[in-house]
């Protein structure tokens, strides 16, 4: 062991831990990407290459350590699929009865509850049993964790494509396939003998969301809960949209800030005591454990938890913990104990962010303190604010390849938010902590006031910073995918030639600015590409239909219905567009009232087009007053944009017109007859007869006798399909 010690340390190599932990997390990342079958071969391939280079080289070096964990890396991921995932794959699209126990839940969420089963026994493939499925039913089911449930499932595979796909995010989590209660009659829900574990569990958690709910008001409590216990379905759809374009939504994830503020008044509370250090440390380390238990191990508090946990026992034995090495080793640690956490970009966000703390924020925040390098009593009031905008820099700029790959793009306001939020996020969590927990002491409830003041105001500064910050002009620097694809190319080579270089001065600038070169090209190619001449953004919403039509730095909504509400803001954002020339109101449901509520709320909108039946509310009418609309019951022809009219027929069910040559028809409803160019539907057997079809379910289309599509794509494939017109033809791209 002293050998292989040495010999990574004697030129400076990386730690042990380090080296394997992030050599472990890169491999089952790209596994999740390639798959199981690829996985096998890359992982004998790599072991190959390791016995050849430790044949050659007698001495144990970095190379061999490296490949030897990434074959590890590669069968560990192929062994659990098969194990795990593959096995239960025969159930897809089928219906069976199955006996099952309940894990989590309910999670509500697009007027649907959500639970965790895990099925014990399949009536119909008794040979099948203990596995995982997300479950969702129309309708709450009266259990609670460790009851049993008897009912008719419905079995569906999840969406694959790409490394951070529905299929590798639920793996990750635990849950092999999707189910659906196919009947209610027949449903039984058999409660628990005894009280299990996650049952007392599920009642804590239940105890500390009514605390919390009882101490501030509702929009106030639903932002600590997200922050303290990690339950974010009580966030509206505005406040986690807020976050999101701000590029704030890491406050949101129970991350290393969120378990060093419980570490943190845990401690001050043990120091009133005469514990020595030790006794201290571990009943820290044991409040942390129990909270990691008690939220179920996300995976960024999981990372977190093991560094803080490694800090406390280091600290025990008089040693400093080796961040970098702690860092390496919870993400081995991981990886062993979850094969399937590469495909999880909660994981890849954190892991990512807390390396760039590590290994950029000294460097970025001696470029920031150049200015005050003389300047002495400037230099320390300045050092609050630099060191929150270094911290800020240096997780952007790491993470910044997870989000131009996931999230096609980055907000620039991402450094501004972190640098206004971040330390009243800090203060909310330090002063939450203790109004929770003095709260749930009756004679020390009067001691938690003070907190609950201070926590309820930090919480509305929040909620108003980022609405107030997702109003501003700032674009969205938008980066198609082979942009992406060639920034990190470049990326890589300038690491490359930085590590070949010797880390000098002039050769690392030249490198960076080379990046920042690629970087701003590919963002000015997309931003040019999308604010100039016609394109048609379709938007995957299962069989309702939400299509935005953008033209010259403008928009005008076509049609919008859907689950996922905030799909046209999502679009109009990555375009950078803030003028909606017409707003569409299509369908009366209140996905559509809440999807047209975020736009008049987030963007300037000039005219609104609607059915006179279409029922609005309070709240949707005072958003629209003052704006022009029109109501139409019968036909109607109107300019949705300069120059570009549309015609709804009876009950706005199709719309045509024509763009750059295109005669295009969105069809939102059943239709007679008709001819076009290019049809955008969400009717699987519609009655137009077009040269090219989107069908936007996730359904396949049948031809049938009164329409044809010579060609079509199903938008239930991808997440946004990006229809470029020009000259008569339609140039497609997909976002998956």
């Amino acid at each position: 062991m002293n050998r292989f010690r040495c010999s990574l340390s004697e030129k400076g190599l990386p730690r042990f831990f380090a080296v394997t932990g992030f050599s472990v997390f890169a491999a089952l990342s790209t596994a999740a990407f390639l798959g199981e079958t690829v996985s096998i071969a890359a992982a004998v391939l790599t072991a190959g290459i390791a016995i050849l280079v430790m044949g050659i080289r007698r001495k144990v070096e970095l190379v061999p350590v490296i490949l030897l964990s990434v074959s590890l890396a590669f069968s560990l991921y192929a062994w659990a699929y098969h194990i795990q995932a593959e096995p239960f794959e025969v159930l897809d699209q089928t219906k069976a009865r199955i006996h099952a126990t309940v894990l989590e839940g309910p999670e509500e969420e697009n007027h649907k509850y959500y639970y965790k089963l895990k099925v014990t026994r399949v009536e119909e493939v008794p040979q099948l049993g203990n596995f995982t499925v997300r479950f969702s039913t129309n309708q709450a089911l009266f259990c609670q964790p460790g009851d049993e449930v008897e009912c008719l499932a419905g079995f569906y595979t999840f969406e694959e494509g790409g490394l951070y796909s529905a299929k590798n995010a639920r793996l990750a989590k635990g849950t092999v396939m999707g189910a659906y209660l196919a009947e209610y009659g027949g449903t039984f829900v058999i409660p628990a003998e005894t009280k299990s574990l996650l049952a007392i569990l599920w009642e804590v958690r239940r105890s500390l969301r009514r605390c919390v709910e009882g101490l501030f008001p509702q929009e106030e409590a639903s932002l600590v809960r997200a922050m303290l216990l990690g339950e974010k379905d009580g966030l509206s759809a505005d406040v986690e949209s807020d976050f999101r374009d701000i590029g704030a939504s890491h406050l949101l994830v129970i991350s290393g800030l969120h378990l060093s503020a419980l570490a943190a008044f845990f401690s001050l509370f043990l120091s009133l005591f005469r514990l020595g250090r030790r006794v201290k440390n571990l009943l820290t380390a044991a409040a942390v454990l129990l909270f990691l238990i008690l939220i179920g191990f996300p995976f960024s508090a999981v990372r977190s938890g093991i560094m803080l946990l490694l800090f406390l026992f280091a600290d025990c034995l008089g040693r400093e913990a080796d961040s970098l090495n702690s860092l390496g080793f919870a993400l081995l640690l991981i990886g062993v104990l979850n094969p399937f956490s590469g495909g999880d970009v909660g994981l890849a966000l954190s892991a990512l962010s807390t390396l760039g703390i590590l290994k950029l924020q000294s460097g970025i925040s001696r470029v920031i303190n150049r200015p005050f390098q003389n300047r002495r009593y400037l230099r320390r009031a300045a050092a609050p604010l630099t060191a929150s905008l270094s911290v800020s820099l240096a997780c952007v700029l790491a993470t910044l390849p997870v989000q131009l790959l996931v999230f096609d793009g980055f907000s620039l306001l991402s450094p501004l938010s972190s640098l206004l939020l971040v330390l009243p996020g800090t203060l909310l969590l330090y002063t939450a902590v203790p109004a929770v927990v003095l709260s749930l002491v009756p004679w020390l409830t009067p001691a938690a006031a003070p907190f609950r003041l201070c926590a309820g105001l930090l919480a509305q500064l929040l909620l108003r910073g980022a609405d107030g910050l997702g109003r501003l002009p700032v674009p969205f620097a938008a980066v198609s995918q082979w942009g992406a694809v060639v920034f990190l190319c470049f990326l890589g080579a300038a690491l490359a030639l930085c590590r070949l270089g010797g880390r000098r001065r002039t050769v690392c600038v030249s490198a960076a600015g080379m990046c920042v070169l690629v970087l701003c090209l590919a963002c000015g190619l997309e931003n040019r590409a999308l604010q100039s001449g016609t394109t048609l953004a379709v938007a995957d919403e299962g069989e309702a239909s939400c299509v935005v039509l953008l033209q010259d730095g403008k928009a005008a909504v076509l049609s919008l219905d859907g689950y996922n509400t905030g799909a046209a803001a999502s679009i109009l954002k990555r375009a950078n567009v803030r003028e909606i020339t017409s707003l569409r109101l299509s369908a009366d449901s209140w996905e559509a009232a809440e999807a047209a509520r975020r736009l008049l709320r987030k963007f300037s909108v000039k005219q609104v087009i609607r059915q006179e039946a279409l029922y609005l509310g309070k709240e949707l009418a005072g958003l629209m007053e003052g704006i022009p609309q029109t109501v139409f019951s019968e036909e109607l022809s109107y300019e949705a944009m300069e120059g570009l009219e549309v015609r709804l027929t009876e009950e706005g069910a199709l719309l045509t017109f024509s763009a750059e040559g295109v005669d295009t028809a969105v069809e939102t409803g059943k239709t007679e007859r008709g001819t076009c160019s290019l049809l955008l539907t969400n009717q699987v057997e519609s009655s137009v007869n077009s040269s090219f079809t989107v069908l936007q379910t996730d359904d396949i289309i049948e031809e049938t006798e009164s329409g044809r599509a010579r060609f079509c794509i199903s938008a239930g494939e991808s997440r946004i399909i990006w229809l470029r017109l020009k000259d008569g033809t339609a140039a497609i791209r997909r976002e998956d």
